[in-house]
């Protein structure tokens, strides 16, 4: 009879601590796939001009011919063309922003996060997104790029 019940209790002990790693196993999942995700979009942001090298010029009216994003003219050296087409396409002025985003989400390969990108230096500040609601879900990756021959700082954050 005690035999049983201690057989009980530890396979109650074992059980809820199999649950505890569970959890935390399928939250670290989520965190690295994030922080993954995160680090390949912002490398192709930076260091990729994207495709076709022009998009910039055609963006506005058809993002669907855009095969992916990239706001560099050389690595980390940062063009103001195409960061205000980026810009222009996710402004909340936009008729179709809602599309775009989904668009420009599934070409930086981010999934369903959501996301904020900043680009700052000592003239301009250039941002899209909302900060998450709660900084546990997120990832922000930061880099040091040229904008306009300024150093300036882009970071992307993504959440859930």
């Amino acid at each position: 009879m005690i035999a049983a019940a201690v057989f009980i209790i530890l396979i109650t002990i074992i059980m809820g601590t199999w649950e505890i790693y569970k959890i935390r196993l399928a939250s670290r999942l989520e965190y690295d796939q994030m922080s993954i995700r995160n680090f390949q979009a912002m490398d192709s942001l930076i260091r990729s001009p994207g495709m076709p090298l022009n998009w910039e010029e055609i963006v506005a009216t058809d993002i669907n011919t855009v095969q992916s994003f990239g706001l560099a003219d050389s690595d980390h050296r940062v063009s103001e063309e195409k960061v205000l087409a980026f810009m222009s396409i996710v402004s909340p002025d936009s008729p179709d922003l809602q599309d775009n985003v989904t668009v420009l989400k599934d070409k930086l390969n981010i999934g369903q996060y959501g996301f904020l990108l900043r680009l700052e230096n000592d003239r301009v500040n250039y941002s899209y997104g909302s900060k998450p609601s709660n900084e546990d879900s997120s990832v922000s990756t930061s880099r040091v790029v040229t904008f306009n021959d300024r150093a300036s700082v882009i970071t992307l954050v993504l959440y859930l």
